[in-house]
């Protein structure tokens, strides 16, 4: 089954993540099956483009960013390459939110920890909670120590 969406900037490639860790790029409008990436051993879970839509930012299990583009082979084919990962953080991620005028990210996990590239620390349930209109960390809502701030969704 299907774990997570892309789409190129120029709607020329279609990106389909797989549990199996795969990304599978399909040439557009025809479907045309173009490439199988083997990315990682655990499930690609969530994917995104950065600013100028070449670059896929994609997600898995494992908590890990990785960082694909398209590269022309010798043939003057493009190939979608992994270029990078960044550092793990915990739990699989779920959320990838591009920036929207630098090519950098935000990356959170189903345990509401995050990750910014450039980097900076995220420290912020209530921010997390905000970006995502999901609950955060379970231990936070189990012990109702969580941080309040007013621009945080109300439960």
């Amino acid at each position: 089954p299907v774990t997570a969406v892309a789409v190129s900037g120029n709607h020329r490639w279609l990106y389909l993540a797989d549990r199996d860790g795969r990304v599978h790029r399909y040439g557009l409008p025809g479907l045309e099956a173009l490439q199988v990436i083997p990315l990682s051993e655990a499930p690609i879970t969530a994917m995104a483009t950065l600013l100028g839509g070449i670059s896929i930012l994609a997600g898995d299990g494992a908590g890990v960013v990785h960082q694909l583009f398209p590269v022309r082979n010798e043939a003057n084919e493009y190939r979608l390459q992994p270029i990078r990962q960044f550092e793990p953080i915990d739990g699989a991620i779920r959320w990838i939110f591009p920036e929207e005028r630098r090519k950098g990210f935000l990356a959170l996990s189903e345990r509401a920890t995050g990750q910014k590239w450039p980097p900076a620390p995220i420290t912020s349930l209530a921010l997390i909670e905000s970006l995502t209109s999901q609950p955060s960390a379970s231990r936070c809502m189990e012990s109702n120590d969580c941080p309040s701030n007013s621009s945080a969704p109300q439960r």
